[in-house]
């Protein structure tokens, strides 16, 4: 009998301070004397393990060498091993292998939405090889269940060209690096594991999680089934609900408010399979509205998060943004390019009389006309070094500079969509030297976020509404964690096409 079959489970509902209460219990540890390197707490995103490892340093005063086993199930198959980054068969090699394999591959997967439609046949041929494998399932059942329109004899093909290449390079890939841990990897000697977001690991990172757990006096797991939306990709939600141990249900969300809290109580309803379990909202009413257009939406707020099933619903609503002049994230890339808007500002502060930097004068200078705005041959202003500092004067007198007018006027070959952008959030009294005010992204890739007003938008595509369909299940999760990101104010557009979530 191994620490594994005498588990703590921590069951972590939305905003109720799971990784602050883990770190407590790493506190515990340290303060009984446990070595900060014989504690592992592993997690399903690099960024979750990372946010272990930045809190833990901030709060226990160790650097962060002093958690070796702070880490992702992947990175430490990988750190154990002993694998070299040239061994592995990534993103940057798949190129190579389709033109050695003779098919069409791009190495970018869509896995915004949950899925994986989209990509070229390649790609998705290589998902559902390496589904399989997390699931430890057969690839013609994996097939089976999961069938995209791709030919049984095209996935046979990949699934053995890969193979084949791989051997030949001698290159492993990120499963591979699980597997062979389970098969030939040490056991570590650990005296406390922490298994962070437990819902989302597929049957092989069960199977690394317990070996890591063989010598352990602790075993800690934490997670909530209610949010466990990466199924698709491979996660086994139902070995999470049904294992056994010292449960608590962390009950007090320091997050969702009372009006929100109802409504996210309501989808966990619909779910059949999951561990029912209490927990509070926080001493707030809150504000939950519906709309039917964006311009009935309040849009002054300082933290506004505008969450969609599929990207194209979110396309809409930042080209409704853009034109209204509301400043925007979108996919990592904001509604001005931080290089225009820094060019716009340096612009603004030369005029006002302010130095600025050579450096940021020249990429001002792009966006001006040669023997128009400047004199030709000044346009990487020679004479100057890149850490000078100039005023509109000095580049007048020696840096070919003949205009002092307004950046629209100053700097012409701006595009025209974004000087129209620039006068259209002038008028809303948007400040485009801020960050964006407001954030757009699917629910998937929102895990872990949250906005003080958030904004959902319940249309869904069509194949996205027909696979819900075949689980249910999984898209009221998907559903709940869109809601539960609220900590103030829950906007729910009416749908506008046939297919969409009943929130």
């Amino acid at each position: 009998m191994t620490a594994f079959e005498h588990k703590d489970i921590f069951l972590g509902p939305p905003g109720t301070g799971k990784t602050t209460t883990l770190l407590k219990e790493v506190e515990k540890e340290l303060h009984s004397g446990t070595p900060p390197e014989r504690i592992a707490y592993v997690s399903f995103t690099r960024k979750a393990a990372m946010e272990a490892v930045y809190r833990a340093t901030d709060k226990f005063g160790y650097p962060a060498s002093a958690f070796p086993f702070f880490r992702t199930l992947h990175s430490i198959a990988f750190r154990t091993m002993g694998f070299d980054k040239s061994d592995v068969f990534d993103h940057i090699k798949l190129p190579d292998f389709g033109k050695w394999a003779g098919i069409k591959v791009t190495g970018k997967v869509n896995l915004e939405e949950g899925s994986t439609f989209g990509n070229e046949e390649g790609d998705r041929c290589l998902f559902l090889i390496n589904l399989a494998r997390l699931k430890r399932m057969d690839l013609r059942q994996a097939y089976l269940e999961h069938y995209d329109d791709i030919p049984w004899k095209t996935v046979e093909y990949v699934a053995s060209a890969v193979d084949k290449y791989k051997s030949a390079n001698f290159l492993v890939d990120y499963t591979d690096m699980l597997g062979r841990y389970v098969e030939e990897g040490p056991v570590l000697d650990l005296e406390v594991v922490i298994i962070d977001e437990a819902q989302d690991l597929s049957p092989l990172q069960w199977e690394v999680a317990r070996k890591l757990c063989l010598q352990a006096r602790r075993v800690i797991v934490a997670g909530d089934d209610d949010q466990a939306i990466y199924q698709w990709a491979g996660a086994d939600v139902k070995y999470f609900i049904g294992l056994l141990g010292n449960r608590t249900v962390l009950n007090q969300s320091w997050r969702i408010p009372a009006l929100v809290h109802d409504i996210s109580d309501k989808i966990a309803a619909r779910i059949q399979k999951r561990t029912p379990k209490e927990w509070r909202s926080r001493d707030a009413t809150g504000v939950v509205e519906r709309v039917n257009k964006l311009a009935q939406i309040d849009w002054t707020g300082d933290d506004i998060l505008v969450l969609g099933r599929n990207v194209k619903y979110l396309d809409e609503v930042a080209k409704w943004l853009r034109a209204t002049g509301f400043n925007y994230v979108f996919r990592g890339y904001p509604a001005l390019a931080d290089e225009l808007r820094t060019s716009i500002k340096s612009w603004q502060l030369l005029r006002a009389g302010e130095p600025v930097d050579v450096a940021d004068v020249r990429r001002v200078y792009g966006y001006m006309i040669a023997g128009q705005q400047y004199a030709k041959g000044f346009r990487q202003l020679p004479g100057f070094a890149d850490d000078d500092k100039v005023t509109i004067r000095e580049l007048q007198e020696r840096g070919g500079l003949r205009t002092e007018s307004a950046w629209y006027a100053a700097m012409p070959k701006i595009p025209k969509r974004d000087s129209d952008f620039i006068r259209s959030a002038s008028r809303q009294g948007e400040r485009l030297d801020r960050e964006p005010r407001i954030k757009l992204s699917t629910i998937h890739s929102s895990k872990g976020g949250e906005g003080e007003h958030v904004v959902l938008i319940p249309d869904m595509a069509g194949r996205t509404s027909a696979d819900a369909e075949k689980d249910m299940d999984a898209e009221h999760r998907v559903w709940y964690v869109g809601v539960t990101r609220t900590k103030e104010k829950l906007t729910i557009m009416n749908p506008v096409y046939k297919n969409y979530y009943p929130i």
